[in-house]
């Protein structure tokens, strides 16, 4: 039987107020995940940063969960990360 998610309707609406506040009419891509999470929905199981030039340790990879890992790189050079090979 599952169980039931209480939906946050004053943080889904923060969010939209957020947005609202600097100007934009459309959602971010991380608050995407945090209107959706405090929907109730599944969402990714978490995201790391790690800056231009850090080595990922062999350690933090094996942490990660489940046995594929997503790379999305943010740089107004890079237009897709199939660019830099």
């Amino acid at each position: 039987m599952p169980v039931a998610t209480a939906i946050d309707f004053a943080a889904m609406e923060a969010v939209l107020h957020h947005a609202a506040a600097e100007g934009r009419h459309f959602l971010l891509e991380h608050e995407v995940y945090a209107f959706l999470r405090h929907m109730g929905a599944e969402t990714v199981p978490q995201a790391r940063f790690f800056p231009r030039g850090v080595r990922i340790a062999d350690h933090e990879l094996q942490g990660l969960p489940g046995d594929q890992v997503v790379l999305k790189i943010v740089s107004p050079a890079i237009v897709h990360k199939s660019d830099v090979g």
